[in-house]
């Protein structure tokens, strides 16, 4: 069971405890999960011995600004702040401020239709899962298709595979198109998921994906 998107409007938030309770401890469903990586959600679930992931790591947020003047300028539009906006945009006439790297292309990354997977698709995962005995979520075809063939927010995903030198999938991932809320003209991507059969192949992949 999911307890993730719960959201419990202002004037009934007295009551939250007793949804708590209902959901903990009157659901027969014995695991429960839940994917909201907030300190209200991990104190709620510890508060009904539940546990936190043992991954340090998931608290950090990776971020490759392409136009950081334009960034600065986003953050301080509003507020006490907001006069550093006019200078933050003239910040990108500076060549300090430019991507301080440049990666080739890499043919090996491939765009694919989630809904016309390519055939040996199925064997990688297989292979990855065996590989990897682990609690992991699904990436079979049809999960695939549920996961980035809707949404609510209507949010533009791309799906991509990575291939070997023997031209053999190695590595997949997956790109969400987030606009910024208030700035449309703002693009803003996110690695929604990314699996690869080694290191190498997924520093290959992300390389890749932030050309892309």
């Amino acid at each position: 069971s999911v307890a993730s998107n719960w959201g419990v409007k202002k004037e009934y938030r007295n009551h939250t405890s007793m949804l708590c309770d209902a959901y903990f401890n009157a659901n027969p469903i014995a695991m429960k999960l839940v994917t909201t990586a907030i300190k209200p959600t991990g104190k709620i679930f510890e508060r009904y011995n539940g546990r936190r992931v043992p991954d340090a790591s998931l608290d950090s947020v990776y971020i490759v600004p392409f136009k950081l003047p334009k960034l600065m300028a986003l953050k301080f539009s509003k507020g006490r702040l907001s006069f550093i906006a006019p200078l933050a945009k003239m910040l990108s006439v500076l060549p300090v401020w430019k991507l301080p790297f440049r990666f080739a292309k890499d043919v090996r990354l491939e765009e694919v239709d989630v809904f016309n997977m390519p055939a040996d698709y199925t064997a990688f995962v297989d292979s990855f899962v065996q590989s990897n005995q682990a609690f992991m979520s699904s990436r079979d075809v049809q999960t695939l298709q549920w996961v980035y063939g809707h949404g609510k927010r209507d949010l533009l995903k791309k799906v991509f595979v990575y291939r070997n030198a023997d031209n053999k999938i190695a590595g997949y991932a997956s790109l969400i198109d987030e606009p910024i809320v208030g700035d449309s003209s703002f693009k803003r991507y996110k690695i929604g998921d990314l699996v690869a059969i080694d290191t190498a192949t997924k520093t290959a992949m992300l390389k890749a994906l932030i050309r892309y």
